[in-house]
C-alpha cells in the first residue's frame, strides 16, 4: 500500500509510530514534516547552536556580534569594501598636489645652489638653515611617493575585490535560478501526487523530476568558466 512512498522525494519519510515511513509533506525549506522536526529551529536560531570553529575562543561580548554577522544575508557582499577603498584613494589624491613632483625637484635644485653659495661664503648659519630646508623637502617628496605607492596598492586591491564580487554575484544569480527551478519542481510534484491516480504514471513522473533535480550542472560551469 505504501509501495510508492520511497519513490516520492516530496514525502517526509521519517519512521512513524507504526514503523512506517511518514507520508506527510515536509515543512517548506526542511526535509521533514512538522511532527518529525521539520519546524525545529536550526542554525544560529537554535539556542544550543555553536558559532563555528572559533566560538569557544571568543569572549562573551563578541559572540553576539559573530552570530549577527553569520546571520547577515549580505555577509559576503564586498560592495562596502570597494566603497571604503574608493574613499581612501580619493582622500590620498586630494592631499597630493598634481604639480608636487616638478616643484620639489625645482626646490631641491634651488636649495642646492644656495647651499653651494653658503659653503663658498663660509656662512655656517645659512648653511645649517639650508640643510634643514633640504631635509624637509626630501621628506615631503618621500611622503608623496609613499602616498602614490599606497594608491597603487589600493587600486590593485580594489581590482581583486571587484573581481571577487563579480564572481559572487554571478554565483548568486545562478543560485536564484536553481532555487526558482526547485520551487517549480516542488509544485509540479505536489500537483502530480494530488491529481495523478495511476501509481505507475506517478512513479514515472517522479523519476523524471528526480532526474532533473540530480542532473549535473557541468554545462553551466563551462559557460561561467
Amino acid at each position: 500500500m505504501n509501495s510508492e512512498t520511497p519513490q516520492d522525494p516530496r514525502r517526509c519519510g521519517a519512521k512513524n509510530g507504526q514503523g512506517q515511513p511518514c507520508r506527510n509533506y515536509p515543512v517548506p525549506g526542511a526535509r521533514r514534516c512538522k511532527f518529525h522536526g521539520g519546524a525545529s529551529l536550526a542554525g544560529p536560531s537554535h539556542p544550543s547552536f555553536k558559532h563555528g570553529r572559533y566560538s569557544k575562543f571568543l569572549p562573551e561580548r563578541l559572540r553576539d556580534r559573530m552570530a549577527a554577522a553569520m546571520a547577515d544575508p549580505d555577509l559576503l557582499n564586498l560592495s562596502a569594501e570597494v566603497a571604503l577603498i574608493d574613499v581612501r584613494v580619493q582622500e590620498l589624491l586630494e592631499k597630493l598636489d598634481t604639480g608636487e613632483a616638478p616643484r620639489l625637484w625645482s626646490e631641491l635644485g634651488t636649495i642646492t645652489d644656495r647651499l653651494e653659495r653658503a659653503e663658498r661664503a663660509r656662512d655656517a648659519q645659512a648653511f645649517a638653515k639650508l640643510l634643514d630646508e633640504l631635509v624637509e623637502t626630501i621628506r615631503r617628496g618621500s611622503a608623496a611617493a609613499a602616498a602614490w605607492s599606497e594608491v597603487a596598492n589600493l587600486l590593485d586591491r580594489r581590482r581583486k575585490i571587484v573581481d571577487a564580487e563579480g564572481k559572487r554575484q554571478a554565483r548568486m544569480k545562478a543560485f536564484v535560478k536553481v532555487d526558482e527551478a526547485m520551487a517549480v519542481i516542488a509544485v509540479v510534484a505536489d500537483s502530480v501526487n494530488r491529481h495523478v491516480i495511476d501509481p505507475v504514471a506517478r512513479r514515472a513522473i517522479s523519476e523524471d523530476l528526480a532526474a532533473v533535480v540530480n542532473r549535473p550542472a557541468a554545462a553551466e560551469s563551462d559557460d561561467e568558466g
